[in-house]
């Protein structure tokens, strides 16, 4: 970012930091728990307000990203247990859009795509890497749900009726 804004990077982290203390942004950490050539340094920075982001997918994950943040916040409110939201990458560039973690252990494993189509590389890997979480495709237009090689592919609307309770 410092590099495409032509200033220096003390000034993008002081901008972010700011944006930060003001709710505008929140980031999203990336996950690296005992998985090889994980990238560990790059957040997601996400919108408070899903609207200003700047297409039709960016909102949409935007979107998912709020859902799962007040999840988990809600949940560390009302058990007690420690919840995390994080984003996956590698080296080999797989990426998983969001890992919810449960006691720091993998819950669910979540990639959001506008339509429903083959699973993504990172999903395929991290579903060896996890065995005990739960795996989700989520769409924002409808689909035939169905569950294939134990990743459920599934609607937005049907994953928050079933899977986020407040």
């Amino acid at each position: 970012l410092a590099q495409d804004l032509d200033i220096s990077p003390p000034t993008v982290k002081s901008w972010i930091q700011h944006l930060e203390r003001l709710y505008l942004i929140f980031a999203v950490a990336p996950y690296s728990k005992r998985l090889k050539r994980s990238i560990k340094k790059d957040k997601k920075y996400f919108f408070y307000d899903c609207s200003l982001s700047n297409s039709e997918g960016g909102k949409f994950e935007n979107l998912v990203a709020m859902t799962l943040l007040k999840f988990c916040h809600f949940n560390e409110d009302m058990t007690g247990e420690n919840w995390n939201l994080f984003h996956f990458r590698d080296k080999e560039k797989r990426e998983v859009d969001f890992v919810i973690e449960r006691n720091n252990a993998p819950y669910w494993v979540i990639e959001v795509k506008t339509k429903q189509d083959n699973f993504n590389k990172g999903l395929l890997y991290l579903k060896e890497e996890m065995p005990k979480a739960a795996f989700f495709q989520i769409s924002l237009e409808k689909c035939l749900e169905e569950k294939i090689y134990g990743i459920q592919k599934l609607s937005y609307a049907a994953f928050s009726e079933r899977f986020i309770k407040y």
